[in-house]
């Protein structure tokens, strides 16, 4: 695989990954 194709999957993956933390983050906090 081309090395620029890994890293735009790679970071777009880290990006949904960071988005995903945020949620949780945010709905435990209008829990509490």
């Amino acid at each position: 695989m081309d090395n620029a194709v890994f890293v735009a999957v790679f970071t777009s993956f880290m990006g949904a990954f960071v988005c995903i933390v945020a949620a949780i983050k945010i709905r435990q906090n209008k829990s509490k």
